[in-house]
């Protein structure tokens, strides 16, 4: 690897140390040190959620005009002000911190995966995004760990920190000298991307959904028995899976198999079940966090497969951000509300989370009528089988 794909990937190892640095315990922060209540900190999160999928249309339109590092120094200082705007504990200040720190996150994420596309060369640019998606999880891993210190001590410490890791990590994509140099994009204008990502749109949504439940809903759950040291288990282990399972997704994604989403579908619905088990302990969600894993890597992996050939993968990301941020707002606010909401069914359920592992395994089951990739590995993979069965 060349030193700018080194430096690529450890930006991801950083970025997720920062960003996870906070998202486990801000539910518990705003819960339980500034009083607000379930539904109002997961609409906020959501929220935050949705401005980080809806900034990378942005992302997308800027890499389009001034180089996709620029983009990313540009991300990077909106997230330092926002963590250092969150040491006031007023509500105002608040909200608008998780915006900013929302919006800088999706301007810089797509920004970073294209220039990551636009700096390996194809052959390897599959195998590099799981390496990324490693990376970053690798830093998922050990930014919990490092937050759960400062929570104990002062939880103000952790947007200090975070601020100081985005530092850092813009500090080191200074020196990319020839990132810098990759000129903008000229062609994949907003119009046709949107085209060619419609069938992909629906998955993005759902695949929103599910992801706010690690940093919403679940750690209300877990940290309702006020043990934050679960939390963090329950974080590690989703991480370290992630890290485990990309061999898995690359053969899977890589050889175009049809199982993908459905899979995953069934994953997530496994992986949140026992967060509304009225008996649940400790091994069950670390149990199902390896469980969510499964359903991450492979739809991260399998839109990025279905992005990296496209003119403009910045504003295909873009798109798949926003349709994220949508599934977020509301898989946050409704989560939230379910995680408060009983079902009347004695000792089984403590809450009615079961109706969304319900939901992700009949979106997972429905996936299988989605088209095939169209470009890619998984696609060559398909038409040489198929012309092998014909001339047979």
């Amino acid at each position: 690897m060349h030193r700018e794909e080194v430096l690529l990937l450890a930006g991801a190892f950083l970025s997720s140390v920062g960003v996870l640095l906070v998202a486990p315990y801000l539910a518990v922060y705003l819960t339980r040190d500034l009083g607000w209540s379930n539904t109002a900190a997961g609409f906020v999160i959501g929220l935050s959620f949705c401005f980080t999928r809806a900034a990378g249309l942005a992302s997308g339109w800027l890499c389009r005009r001034i180089p996709a590092l620029t983009v990313m120094h540009s991300g990077n200082v909106l997230r330092i002000i926002g963590y250092l705007l969150l040491l006031r504990d007023d509500a105002p200040s608040t909200t608008a911190a998780l915006v900013l720190t929302g919006a800088g996150a999706g301007i810089y994420f797509p920004a970073a995966k294209e220039l990551l596309l636009r700096v390996v060369p194809e052959e390897r640019q599959l195998r590099s995004l799981a390496v990324r998606n490693g990376a970053a999880n690798l830093g998922a891993a050990l930014g919990p760990l490092a937050g759960l210190l400062a929570l104990h001590y002062d939880s103000r410490l952790m947007f200090v920190a975070a601020a100081t890791v985005f530092l850092a990590l813009t500090l080191s994509q200074l020196t990319m000298a020839g990132a810098r140099a990759i000129a903008p994009a000229v062609r994949g204008g907003a119009g046709p991307t949107l085209r060619l990502l419609r069938p992909l749109l629906v998955i993005a949504v759902v695949d929103g959904t599910a992801a706010i439940l690690l940093e919403s809903s679940l750690p209300q759950v877990v940290a309702g028995g006020g043990n934050d040291s679960a939390l963090t288990f329950v974080f590690l282990a989703n991480s370290v899976a992630v890290i485990l399972l990309q061999p898995f997704a690359l053969w899977t994604v890589g050889g175009g198999r049809r199982i993908t989403l459905p899979v995953a579908g069934a994953a997530m619905a496994l992986g949140i079940l026992p967060f509304s088990l009225a008996a649940s302990h400790v091994a069950l969600w670390v149990g199902g966090a390896v469980a969510i894993a499964v359903a991450e890597v492979l739809v991260v992996l399998w839109l990025d497969d279905q992005v990296r050939h496209l003119p403009s993968p910045a504003t295909a990301y873009g798109y798949l951000s926003l349709g994220d941020g949508i599934g977020g707002l509301c898989g946050a606010t409704v989560s939230s509300w379910l995680v408060a909401r009983t079902t009347g069914t004695g000792a089984v359920f403590a809450n009615s989370l079961w109706v969304l592992a319900a939901a992700f395994l009949a979106v997972g089951a429905l996936a299988t009528v989605l088209p095939r990739h169209r470009a890619g590995p998984g696609a060559e993979v398909t038409r040489v089988r198929e012309t092998e069965r014909n001339k047979g």
